[in-house]
């Protein structure tokens, strides 16, 4: 039953959490209920911020996914932000939050392949500027435009 509970917790989906929240788990692990409900919807709260990546999740996903009532969104986020597992900016008007960067519960082929794509992109990104600076130093040299260190004195 600990097993189940732990992974149950780490799943991030709070149906799995629910179904191994036995009595006898909860007894195994130390915990009341309350304090393994509130870690199973930090675990869920990460969850659908890692599925999220840099983009905004409203108030509407974070209560289903956590089971909650909208007047505890904000104080679950800000939990979260506090103990930093997640960056982000909460926008209480368009009832969303901007994740910026979130702790990843578990770490497996899944996530390193994340890993993997945004270091594609990075690298992607940097040769393009290298390709842009090469060609702004090229278009510079050709219009008598003094490179950096090399600067030319009239008299």
């Amino acid at each position: 039953p600990l097993y189940k509970l732990m992974t149950g917790m780490l799943s991030g989906d709070m149906a799995t959490y629910k179904a191994a929240a036995s009595p006898a788990a909860l007894q195994a692990a130390g915990m009341t209920e309350e304090a393994a409900l509130h870690k199973a919807r930090m675990a869920a709260l990460l969850a659908l911020g890692t599925r999220a990546g840099n983009d905004e999740v409203t108030f509407g996903e974070i209560q289903d996914a956590l089971g909650i009532g909208e007047e505890l969104v904000e104080l679950f986020v800000v939990k979260a932000i506090s103990a930093k597992l997640l960056e982000g900016k909460i926008d209480q008007i368009r009832s969303v939050v901007t994740i910026t960067r979130c702790t990843m519960r578990t770490f497996g082929p899944a996530e390193w392949a994340h890993v993997q794509a945004r270091l594609a992109a990075w690298r992607e990104s940097l040769v393009a500027v290298q390709q842009n600076l090469a060609t702004n130093k090229a278009g510079a040299a050709s219009a008598g435009v003094p490179s950096r260190g090399h600067q030319a004195i009239k008299v």
